[in-house]
This record gives structure tokens, sequence and C-alpha cells, in this order.
């Protein structure tokens, strides 16, 4: 009796788990059956491509780079449009060199030809188009840095770039090429760095690909050094400069001495074109790239013309 009452709980118990899964099936089937077949709105980015510019030509710059378009339909059909490669294409058959602002037209949307389900958006008044004429040359390559050596370093510029050139073949109004910013941060030594060029839309880069580009990044150590009795060079005419000397003190690098230094630095009182009149005037102090002034004593001259 006891066996046949196990027998029979474990086959309620059996159904009732099957009717559950039965029903979870079921369900879900149901929801999304609903969300296939339910009306939605969605966004969606297609990037801007070009089509038809003439072979001595090129888009120098091309803006937005892409748009968004509205899309109202069923689950499912979105979820087909999303397996498509769609685009935005700008048609620039017979247009010529020039800056161009050209209207979103939605038979311009590429890859469906289901177009009645797009909106286009009202941010966007036009696309513009600047087109240049292509060529081939050298541009110097310009380098960019970030951050900064700690205090008591120095960055010595330029950084010299080898080879300091390249060749490209893109628009005419592209005249220099730029590296991705080099970090300096904290740099406490100097060192030889590969640097990657950042090439602009539309810009092929004529090297090879395993040929490097390099950076010499000189960082020197500073130390301060004060200089007394600078004669002030003046010129033009006065009655009374006071003082006709001024002391100096500059942070430059621990290589250099004081008689260096003091060569290379000059101060300069330029009157020509003042009126008659007392001025308290600073002076221009000439002084390498490599040194930095910190202090000036007296801050300024006093000048008298009569």
């Amino acid at each position: 009796m006891a066996k046949r009452l196990r027998k029979t709980s474990s086959g309620v118990f059996f159904r009732n788990t099957l009717y559950r899964i039965l029903a979870l099936v079921i369900s879900l089937l149901l929801w999304f059956s609903l969300v296939h077949n339910r009306v939605v709105k969605q966004d969606f980015r297609l990037p801007v491509r070009s089509s038809g510019l003439k072979e001595n030509l090129v888009i120098a710059s091309l803006d937005p780079p892409d748009v968004i378009v509205r899309v109202q339909a069923t689950g499912s059909d979105i979820m087909k449009l999303k397996r498509k490669d769609l685009y935005y294409e700008v048609k620039l058959a017979g247009f010529d060199k020039g800056k161009y602002e050209l209207a979103l037209d939605k038979r311009n949307i590429m890859g469906t030809e289901n177009l009645s389900l797009f909106q286009l958006p009202e941010r966007y008044e036009s696309i513009r188009v600047v087109i240049d004429e292509k060529e081939e040359k050298f541009v110097p390559i310009k380098i960019m840095s970030k951050g900064a050596p700690p205090k008591g370093y120095k960055l010595m510029e330029p950084m010299i770039l080898t080879p300091s050139v390249v060749k490209i073949r893109g628009p005419k109004s592209v005249g220099v090429i730029e590296t991705y910013p080099v970090d300096i941060e904290g740099m406490t030594e100097s060192v030889r760095k590969e640097v990657t060029l950042d090439i602009p839309e539309n810009t092929t880069l004529l090297r090879d690909d395993s040929d490097k580009i390099f950076a010499q990044i000189e960082i020197v150590k500073l130390k301060t050094a004060e200089l007394s009795d600078i004669p002030v060079r003046i010129s033009g005419p006065y009655s009374l400069v006071y003082p006709r000397v001024v002391s100096l003190k500059f942070e430059v690098p621990v290589s250099m001495d004081t008689k260096t230094l003091r060569d290379s630095i000059t101060v300069r009182l330029d009157l020509k074109g003042y009126e008659k009149g007392t001025y308290n005037l600073v002076p221009e102090i000439d002084h390498p790239d490599a040194v930095s002034l910190i202090d000036l004593d007296p801050s300024s001259i006093q000048v008298i013309i009569e």
C-alpha cells in the first residue's frame, strides 16, 4: 500500500512539473510573438559615405561623419535592419573643388529598399563637404606632446624627429602631419621614442608600414643660477635711466656654466617712440630657450625723457 502511494505521488509531481514547463514555453512564445509584431521606434546611427567624386579630387572634410535616423517598425523588421549594412550616401558626381552644404534626403539611405520605415532627424540641417584637389607631396611632421617633466627638470625643444618629413597623397590643403601625443609626464631622462602619425581622413601615407619614425626627447636636470651687474643696453633718446645694471635669476641645465650663461644674456631697453615724461619700464631680456627667467631685480627701470 505504501509503495502505491509513493508511485502516485511521484507521478503527480512529474505531471505538475511538465505542465509548468509547457506553460512557461507557451508564455515565452506569446511574448516573443507580441514583441516581434509590436510596432516600436528605434534610432539607427548610419555612417556617411561618398561616391562619384572625380579621380583628381578628394574630400578634405565631411561633417557630420554619421547621421542618426529614426525607424518606426515591428520588432522583427528592426531585427532584420540591424543585420544589414546601412549607410547614408553623399553622391558627388559632377562636383568640383569647393565647399558645399547638402540637404538630407531619405533616398540616400543605402542598404535597404524599405525607406518608408525611416524618419530623418530635424537637428541635422545639412551635410557639409569640402572638396579639394588631390596631390602627392612631401610634408613636414609636427610632433605633439602631453604632460610635463617634474619640477627641477625641463624638456628641451624642439624635439628632433627622424625622418622629419613624409610623402602623402591627399587633399592639397594638408600642409603638415601631426603625431599622436607623446606622453612626457614625469620623465627625468632623455630617450629615443617611436612615434605614430595621426593621418587625416582621405589622406594616404606613401611609405612602407615597417618604416619607423623616432623622436629624440631631451630632458635636462635644472639648477638655479644668479647673475648680477648685467648692463642694460639702451636705444633711443633719454635724460636719465636708473639703474643701469640689473640682477637676474634663472633656471638652467646643470651642464651650463655661469660664464656661458652670462655671455648669452642681453638686457635691452628700447626708448624709441617715447615722448617726454617719466616712465617705469620692464626691460626685454634675451636668453637661450634652454633657460627660464625666475626673477628680475629691480622689477622695473626708471626712465626720464625731457
